[in-house]
């Protein structure tokens, strides 16, 4: 009988989708956490913001400039209102995964608790402050004092906001991208971890059709790996792209650029060298948490996988590591509940009320969960 590796490192024409959790395991600081940390001394400053800030004098002086903290001008040079949303909602613990600032950005536009629109709405026509919440208050106090003569002379449409808005996440994500650019460069072990680790997936990279990455670092560099296609699909540190998920977000709505599709779209256009498709049987996901927000990109996935197809050979691998034997429950737990939910709504997005698709994948053994270490991987094929 072959155990779990045996079988996942003997699969053909395999594509491997990597997420945050394959830079973390590789010994990269790229969380949100880190990130966060990095920036500690400029978010302090937002500490002023939080603390000083008063209803009544912000009305008083809401058309003239008027920076009633004592915050130096650069902390308005140096972040963004995304950096000052993130924040807030985060308790100011900065303990945030990426999924939740996926989910936090798609809130900020359809959440009642918090939205833009109030903003734009605080900062130029409605003086009822007392009908928006705390959170909104702050992130019109920023964008008054930065953007001051933009909304004011004269009054600011609300499309002009949101592009000062889009701005703003492209300036956020030039920062993350520079982060993640200085922590790949400095690491001594990132690339020899990449190398062990995509061993780990198969005896023979002629085996791996492609390998696409969540991540922004660049792992196409690799010596050892020179005829595996790999794709970052959401930027590299060049260009990294934030965005919110697609699904229900018509393209005439304000809401749209701020899309992955939409902004990934746009880079397409702008970027005149295209990947090539590479077709595969069996697909493998590390470092993933499988979140809602990025569902319009693994369906499709899932559709070339023919997963209803009564003989169906191909194989979804959800490989996973535990970071910790005292979380080894947990961890195991959410992947659990994250991979029903995935295939849950994925037979809801084909339509399909039965759901038994879990258990006959489970039952045909063309689902397999992967447990890897961090232990050094020897192959002779490779």
């Amino acid at each position: 009988m072959k155990s779990v590796k045996e079988i996942v490192k003997g699969l053909t024409n395999l594509k491997v989708v990597l997420g945050n959790g394959f830079d973390l395991f590789c010994g990269l600081k790229t969380s949100y956490r880190d990130f966060f940390d990095s920036k500690i001394s400029k978010y302090n400053s937002f500490k002023n913001i939080v603390n000083q800030i008063n209803y009544n004098k912000f009305y008083k002086s809401r058309y003239y400039y008027e920076d009633e903290t004592n915050i130096e001008s650069k902390i308005y040079n140096e972040n963004t209102v995304w950096d000052l949303y993130f924040y807030l909602i985060s308790g100011q613990d900065n303990n945030l995964r990426w999924c939740d600032i996926e989910k936090a950005m798609h809130d900020s536009f359809f959440n009642n608790k918090f939205k833009w629109e109030n903003i734009y709405n605080i900062l130029t026509k409605d003086n009822n402050y007392y009908s928006y919440n705390f959170n909104e208050y702050c992130c019109a106090f920023f964008i008054k004092n930065k953007y001051f003569a933009k909304i004011v002379y004269p009054q600011i449409l609300l499309d002009e906001f949101y592009e000062i808005l889009l701005d703003e996440l492209n300036i956020f994500e030039k920062s993350f991208g520079e982060y993640i650019l200085n922590e790949q460069e400095k690491s001594k072990i990132y690339f020899p971890n990449c190398i062990n680790t995509i061993k780990k997936f198969s005896d023979n990279k002629q085996n791996i059709t492609s390998i696409e990455t969540f991540n922004y670092t660049n792992i196409s560099d690799l010596d050892e790996w020179p005829f595996v296609k790999i794709n970052n699909i959401n930027g590299d540190t060049s260009s990294p792209i934030f965005g919110i998920d697609y699904a229900k977000i018509g393209p005439n709505s304000k809401e749209f650029n701020f899309t992955k599709t939409s902004r990934k779209l746009k880079n397409n256009l702008l970027n005149k060298q295209i990947n090539e498709y590479m077709p595969f049987d069996n697909l493998l996901i590390f470092g993933h948490s499988l979140n809602e927000h990025d569902y319009s990109y693994i369906f499709p996935l899932l559709d070339e996988l023919d997963l209803f197809a009564y003989k169906g050979q191909s194989k979804l691998i959800l490989a996973y590591y535990v970071y910790d034997n005292n979380k080894k429950i947990n961890i195991i737990d959410d992947i659990r509940l994250n991979l029903s939910k995935l295939i849950f709504e994925y037979e809801n997005s084909k339509g399909r009320t039965d759901h038994r698709l879990l258990d006959s994948l489970m039952q045909k053994q063309r689902i397999i969960l992967y447990e890897i270490d961090d232990s050094i991987e020897i192959t002779t094929n490779i």
